[in-house]
């Protein structure tokens, strides 16, 4: 996974990037009305600093099936890696799961434009 974040005064955009799928967040900080989509489903977020902390509260609508989020986005002291942690719960399960993730930084212009998809002949060969 990869992931980029784009900030411009309280305007925060997250691009996670995936093998096989993109998604992208933008958030205004102190705003409780943030309108996104994760996989194609409506998504409204609550984002805000806690210390140096983003933290980001987030439901998104399936069907009648609510996932929600909160999400923690932390920098280290030296600016060198983020990490993720995101809590989340869906519709009926029992209880809520929660995930971390560290990233390190790269430099810039590292982040490749998305490419668009292949044909199948040219990623999978024919074997007879």
């Amino acid at each position: 996974m990869r992931l980029k974040i784009e900030q411009n005064g309280s305007d925060i955009t997250i691009i996670f990037r995936t093998r096989n799928e993109e998604n992208m967040e933008r958030l205004h900080i102190g705003s409780d009305d943030n309108k996104n989509e994760i996989h194609e489903a409506p998504m409204i977020s609550k984002a805000a600093w806690e210390g140096a902390a983003l933290v980001v509260h987030s439901v998104a609508k399936f069907g009648s099936d609510e996932l929600r989020m909160d999400d923690r986005w932390t920098l280290s002291d030296d600016k060198q890696t983020l990490t993720f942690t995101e809590r989340h719960h869906f519709g009926a399960e029992p209880q809520p799961t929660e995930d971390s993730f560290v990233f390190e930084r790269q430099p810039d212009g590292s982040w490749e434009p998305p490419q668009p998809p292949q044909p199948a002949e040219l990623v999978y060969k024919t074997f007879r």
